[in-house]
């Protein structure tokens, strides 16, 4: 549900500031959950500091998540 309403605000003209506050809200009901964390590489990769997606992938990793990407790659390939 979150990963819809995350999209959903990203998506809409007039909601999409507000998108970066709903993705670390749903970080923060669901800490767990792999989908949400990824929202940030996915859908909120455009409106995201290269430092917010870091600390996004460390946080991933703090909790044990299962991660198939090394992040200096993933930089270079989106030049973030």
């Amino acid at each position: 549900m979150w990963v819809r309403y995350i999209r959903f605000c990203y998506n809409e003209r007039e909601l999409r500031e507000r998108a970066k506050e709903v993705f670390y809200r749903a970080i923060a009901a669901c800490p767990m959950a792999k989908e949400v964390y990824m929202e940030g590489f996915q859908t909120m990769v455009k409106n995201m500091e290269s430092a917010e997606l870091r600390t996004v992938f460390n946080t991933m990793m703090a909790k044990g998540l299962r991660l198939h990407v090394d992040l200096d790659e993933w930089e270079e390939k989106w030049g973030k």
